[in-house]
């Protein structure tokens, strides 16, 4: 049933299925296994696709994510998805031998369009870590990441959109800069006053 409280003919699809498969249960291809069906994700979503027998050894820790699509594309893989905030916990399980692609804040849709295919660049991150530090800043953009079987990481950004991070990075820079520099005058002013107050009593006592 959809949002709108009408019974959506796609999730009729999806079949109460033993948790405990093996490769020759999955012989139809097209049959939707996880919790959702895959096409359901739309944005900030991963995709993995695996054979037949590792989705079976891994199949009951599936159901311990937020949702997940598993379908049979063919008569050797299954196709996953996940949510892209439950990756880490997702590689904790899946079968690493094979590549992860992540999807963006639009589902990729940005990047593979027609019309910005001039706009489009291709970042290499090194390792997990360097790309959890871009993924953070990229939380809001539509990116295709690619995650390589020996950990690195390929991406492709819209060229527009990492000028514009770069940009409100400056002026996020520019802006700490003058409140830090308001705050030390603050600082330097309100010692000043002090000094000048510790001045005027010495005057006053010597007056005396």
């Amino acid at each position: 049933m959809n949002k709108d409280g009408v019974i959506d003919e796609r999730d009729c699809e999806l079949v109460a299925k033993s948790i405990n498969l093996t490769p020759k249960d999955l012989d139809k291809v097209g049959e939707n296994l996880g919790t959702c069906n895959i096409r359901d994700y739309q944005k900030n979503y991963c995709v993995q696709k695996i054979t037949k027998e590792q989705y079976c050894e891994i199949r009951e820790q599936l159901f311990n994510l937020r949702s997940h699509g598993a379908e049979v594309i063919n008569d050797n893989e299954v196709e996953i998805a996940i949510h892209s905030d439950d990756l880490s916990t997702y590689k904790e399980i899946a079968p690493l031998d094979r590549p992860i692609r992540e999807y963006g804040a639009s589902g990729a849709r940005d990047i593979t369009t027609e019309s910005n295919i001039n706009d489009v660049i291709e970042v290499d991150v090194a390792n997990e870590e360097e790309y959890n530090l871009f993924k953070d800043k990229y939380r809001n953009k539509d990116y295709l990441a690619t995650h390589h079987t020996d950990g690195t990481v390929t991406v492709l950004v819209k060229e527009t959109d990492t000028k514009q991070l770069l940009e409100d990075n400056k002026k996020k820079s520019t802006t700490e800069d003058l409140i830090k520099e308001a705050t030390e005058l603050s600082d330097k002013n309100k010692d000043n006053t002090i000094i000048d107050n510790v001045l005027e009593k010495e005057e006053e006592e010597l007056a005396r």
